[in-house]
């Protein structure tokens, strides 16, 4: 039996009203782990430090340093328990940071009862529910051997970093509904779960328990615990906030309309001309104008308030429209979504809509949605009025047996950067392993990696186009600086001096895969890409035939937190790790980060691996 799959509505409400990052927001819980007085009483291999290592090569094994702020499991053979929330809850979003050492093997459980699968399961090509980030599957004893597991969803794609490396995931999940004499009339779902910036579900209803719940034998209810599982393998949290959603949502009552078809200059003047047609409506919707173009259409209702407090609203349209609550103008917006944080009282709360719409090329498009501190975002429309246009077909590039090339620009924006940089001569560069990265042509850098499917070339295509590819799956951003420095009086330059970067080819071989050829600081340099035998890292080797003048470097990686884990790894900005041979150092940039450097010398081929 499979699992439903369907839209939301609150996801809904946010694909099509594009609220998510425009500014004002409701914030987190975060879940204090000074110590572990947020849990339930447990055993000794859950405790609380303030620094965690999982070394790269060794299987299921965590080091930790005294302090606060990361939660961490360490079992054994005898303490090797679950660990219970002391809340329970409902409707839940999570954020959390999770570490997966070696071979390890974990997992969240919502409600004690449905498990968000925690696994090692870096470099995987064809993941399933019991990889990282999957829906574990249900269980059935009573069925013959081979048959027992069922439903289960896998990953959509495998976003799973390597192992030691902080992985960011986010889960938003909604309780099954229960009737008043407690008859379920509604399934949990998973409205969706994200890790390292992929989405990886969307709108999965889970019929039942998964697999070995540790809260009610196997019933559901409206209400339970989190709990995260112990006995399975070492594994390690931090920046754990979540939200509950178990509040009244506002309600809209009361609502009519008036049509105006004549010529009005400004919004202002409906109030005092003739409406040429009136009526009333449940939800806000754009086609009680009955016309496509050259209208006005005004919305008066009440809002029923469960709570005073601050309710946060989205706007959108095609057209102008602004939004009035007890008289007092709140929202205006033409043609793009708005939102805002608006202070209501308890009760019943006029509110005054209007919509007016003269150009013909423009798809009509109306939205309102409001969304409370303790619940999720509630359409006041119909869906149908704020589908503004049918939704545009993607145009990916994919990768055959043979490397694919294609050159594009690429918006480019580190954590660190305060404006985004353009790309403007990059050459992407997909394998069929599935290991892409882009390169800057203007400058020799390797800009970005990223593992998955290749490129979504829509901007770049589609309609005028505007240059710009974006790259698809789990991507890490490397650097927009140069990486060939030559130190002038002690201090790393951040760009080339104009004569002292020339790119002169670059060739492929059998395999269609790339090697760059380039001048820099009067030396000819060789620099190749290569995914490494396992398919799991993307390898670098950059040569030079001439003999450097001064103090030439090569950039390995740059970031505001650059640490040696071991002999051969180093860590950047928690992001990624660099493995290498070559004889590097840390040393201070002058802007204020730190840089990777090995010396550039002559006839020495400097090589390091990228893992992620």
């Amino acid at each position: 039996m499979k699992q439903k799959v369907y839209l939301s509505r609150s996801l809904f409400c946010l694909l099509l009203l594009g609220t998510v990052g425009l500014g004002a927001q409701f914030q987190m819980t975060e879940l204090p782990l000074t110590d572990l007085s947020a849990f339930q009483a447990s055993q000794s291999n859950w405790q609380t430090v303030g620094a965690v290592e999982a070394p790269f090569g060794k299987e299921k094994t965590l080091e930790t340093r005294k302090g606060s702020g990361i939660l961490v499991n360490l079992p054994d053979a005898r303490n090797k328990a679950q660990i219970f929330t002391r809340f329970e809850h409902g409707d839940i979003d999570l954020d959390l940071e999770v570490m997966m050492p070696r071979g390890s093997n974990s997992g969240i459980y919502l409600q004690g009862r449905y498990e968000i699968q925690l696994l090692d399961s870096w470099g995987k090509q064809r993941p399933t529910f019991g990889d990282m980030g999957g829906i574990y599957q249900r269980w059935d004893p009573t069925q013959p051997e081979g048959e027992r597991g069922y439903e289960g969803t896998a990953p959509l794609v495998n976003a799973a970093k390597a192992p030691g490396l902080w992985q960011r995931l986010r889960i938003s999940f909604q309780a099954p509904r229960f009737d008043a004499q407690g008859q379920k009339v509604e399934n949990a779902r998973i409205i969706f779960v994200e890790l390292n910036g992929v989405m990886i579900h969307q709108n999965v209803e889970l019929t039942g328990p998964t697999r070995g719940p540790y809260v009610g034998g196997g019933e559901e209810a409206a209400l339970g615990p989190l709990v995260i599982q112990g006995d399975h393998g070492p594994v390690a949290f931090r920046n754990f906030k979540y939200r509950s959603f178990d509040g009244e949502p506002v309600v809209l009552t009361d609502l009519n309309y008036k049509v105006y078809r004549e010529n009005i200059s400004t919004i202002e003047d409906w109030e005092n001309a003739q409406a040429d047609k009136t009526g009333t409506e449940q939800l806000i919707t754009w086609n009680a104008a009955q016309a496509d173009n050259d209208f006005a259409l005004v919305f008066d209702g009440y809002l029923e308030v469960p709570e005073a407090g601050d309710y946060l609203f989205s706007l959108a349209c095609q057209g102008n429209a602004r939004l009035w609550i007890e008289g007092e103008p709140q929202l205006n917006v033409y043609s793009n979504t708005t939102r805002d944080m608006v202070s209501l009282p308890k009760g019943q709360v006029p509110i005054r809509l209007l919509y007016y719409k003269t150009e013909v090329w423009r798809q009509a498009q109306l939205g309102l949605s409001v969304e409370g501190r303790d619940f999720r975002p509630v359409d006041l429309h119909y869906k149908s009025s704020a589908l503004a246009n049918n939704p545009t077909d993607p145009i990916f590039e994919r990768v055959g047996g043979r490397a694919r090339l294609l050159r594009s620009f690429v918006d480019f924006k580190m954590p660190a950067m305060e404006q985004s940089k353009k790309i403007t001569n990059a050459l992407n560069v997909g394998d069929p392993t599935g290991l892409h990265y882009t390169f800057d042509l203007n400058q020799g850098s390797l800009v970005q990696v990223w593992r998955g499917d290749f490129l979504n070339m829509t901007p770049m295509w589609y309609n005028r186009g505007n240059g710009v590819s974006r790259a698809l799956g789990v991507r890490e951003l490397l650097t927009a600086d140069i990486q060939l420095l030559q130190k002038t009086n002690g201090r790393l330059p951040l760009t080339f001096a104009e004569g002292q970067y020339r790119f002169r080819s670059y060739k492929v071989d059998e395999n269609n895969r790339p090697t760059f050829f380039y001048e820099a600081y009067g030396l000819p340099f060789k620099d190749q890409m290569l995914p490494t035998d396992d398919g799991k890292s993307l390898l670098r080797r950059l040569s030079t035939t001439g003999k450097p003048k001064g103090d030439l470097f090569f950039c390995l990686a740059t970031g505001e937190n650059l640490s040696q884990v071991d002999k051969q790894h180093y860590r950047v900005a928690d992001r990624y790790l660099l493995r290498t041979d070559a004889s590097a150092k840390i040393e201070d940039m002058p802007d204020g980060r730190k840089a990777l450097l090995v010396p550039v010398k002559e006839g020495e081929v400097i090589e390091y691996t990228i893992v992620w």
